[in-house]
């Protein structure tokens, strides 16, 4: 419950993936050790919720990939 609270006030970003790299960009963001919640599958892809300042951390791993 404390976590949840910390997440909320901290900011958090929630993250759509779609297409044909969605598998590769969640297996990239767990290697890189990203603290991801509240995964949701949709149709085509996924939503995950991610720390504000682990998003902006997040640009340069993905830089020059197509995602």
């Amino acid at each position: 419950m404390l976590k949840r609270l910390l997440r909320f006030c901290r900011g958090y970003v929630v993250l759509a993936c779609k297409g044909e790299t969605r598998e590769w960009t969640l297996n990239l963001l767990i290697r890189k050790g990203f603290i991801l919640w509240d995964l949701k599958q949709e149709e085509g892809g996924f939503k995950v919720k991610l720390a504000q300042e682990d998003f902006k951390a997040l640009r340069p791993h993905l830089r020059g990939k197509r995602v």
